[in-house]
């Protein structure tokens, strides 16, 4: 992104990308804080389980049904006539489940 399209967004993140990084490298820490002791090394393998199960959720449930890039019109509209804010309240339930 641009500097002005990052100026332009509705919700600017703050610290950005600073904020993420350390709070990957914080989570990446608590990970390996984890595995040393015998104790709670249990945690992270269910937490990694936990995490694995969340991923082929979303891939199953939200990933299929969500709509591929759509160009945006002059009058700031797609083609199917909705506006690109990332809408994805018309998600919920499994993939193919009847509305």
């Amino acid at each position: 992104m641009s500097a002005q399209e990052t100026a332009a967004l509705r919700f600017p993140v703050p610290f950005w990308p600073y904020g993420q990084i350390a709070a990957v490298v914080f989570m990446a820490a608590v990970m390996e804080l984890l595995g040393f002791q015998e104790s709670t090394r249990i945690a992270l393998v269910v937490g990694v389980v936990w995490l694995a199960l969340l991923a082929v959720v979303h891939v199953l449930w939200v990933r299929r049904r969500r709509p591929g890039p759509q160009p945006v019109l002059a009058g700031g509209t797609t083609a199917m006539g909705n506006t690109p804010d990332g809408d994805l309240a018309g998600l919920e339930g499994p993939a193919h489940a009847p509305r």
